[in-house]
Order: structure tokens, then sequence, then C-alpha cells
């Protein structure tokens, strides 16, 4: 099969690029995480892997807005904790490969540091899919495709100084408890 892919809305609201690859029945997903910031912060997301029936190599690219954020730093992960890991902050690309053992984990294959734009507004999909849309960039060690599905993740921007915050009120029978003096 060929590489297919389409971004879609769903129910969360989180947007959610389709892609299908290879010839097999198992679907592994790579998805990317999502956080809230300000503008002029420094924010982390993790790139995971779920569903992984086995892999060798892969070779990705990260997209976002690079009017609003830039990728400072591209750290290796715990799924790729073997073989040859290399990331390219500068254009957003990373490999991996390991073509004695590759990896069947679930987990993080890596994270995205970012420093959020001083104008930055709105919310910013942030997303990884596969170099050059080649379905031959994720393999196993069999160098066959393996299928896959990628999730976007975003940095959901608030006003700058704004806080989040969470309060609970102590209540009986759904009736609040007044503070005693």
């Amino acid at each position: 099969a060929g590489y297919v892919a389409s971004l879609q809305r769903v129910p969360e609201e989180r947007a959610v690029l389709f892609a299908e690859v290879g010839a097999t029945d198992t679907e592994s997903v790579i998805e990317t995480g999502s956080v809230r910031a300000v503008p002029g912060e420094t924010v982390t997301l993790p790139v995971t892997i779920a569903g992984n029936p086995g892999i060798a190599g892969v070779m990705l690219e990260v997209r976002y807005d690079a009017s609003q954020l830039t990728l400072k730093n591209v750290e290796r992960g715990d799924v790729l904790s073997g073989g040859t890991f290399q990331a390219y902050a500068e254009d957003g690309r990373v490999q991996w490969y390991d073509i004695e053992n590759g990896t069947n984990n679930d987990g993080v294959l890596f994270t995205l540091e970012f420093e959020v734009s001083e104008t930055a507004d709105g919310n910013i999909p942030v997303f990884v899919v596969l170099r050059e849309g080649k379905a031959s960039n994720l393999t196993n060690l069999d160098a066959g495709n393996v299928p896959v599905r990628f999730v976007a993740g975003e940095i959901a921007l608030s006003a700058s100084g704004s806080v989040f915050a969470v309060a609970s009120v102590p209540t009986v029978d759904g009736a609040p408890i007044a503070a005693a003096n």
C-alpha cells in the first residue's frame, strides 16, 4: 500500500493526521503531546508510540508554525534508547535505526523543546509525519513498512501572566461548608 494522509478534527477538538502505510493489519499510533503555555515560555512535548509491532528504523519530520514556535532541542526517549539517534532542531528532522535489535516497546520516542514566541496566540498544532511522506521511512527488522496513524498535539496559549487554578469547596450534601473562625 502507498502513503495516504489527511488532517481531520475529532470530537476532542484535536487535529489528527491519519496515515496508512504498509500492508499489515497491525497499526501503530505516534502521538504528539499537548501543553498549555504563555507567550515567551519554553515548553516540552513528548512524542510517543503505542501499539508498536516492532520497528528498526524511522525518519520523521516535525511540523509546526515557525512564526509562533522555535524548535530548540530534540531529546531521545526511552523507546529509542538503543541504536543510532539523530535529531536536527534547525529543520525538524528526526531519525533512528537499530538494524540489529529494533524495538517493540511503547512509550516516549523523543521529546520536543519549543520556545513560544512573545507574539504567539491561539492554539498551535504540532505533529510529526514520515519524512517526505514515504512509507519506507518507518520499517521493521525485515525492512517491511510499518502501518501508522499520527495524532497531532498542540500548544494552547493563554494571555501572558494568566494563571490556571483549580479550587474545590468542601460540601455536605451538595451545600458548601462554612469556614469556622
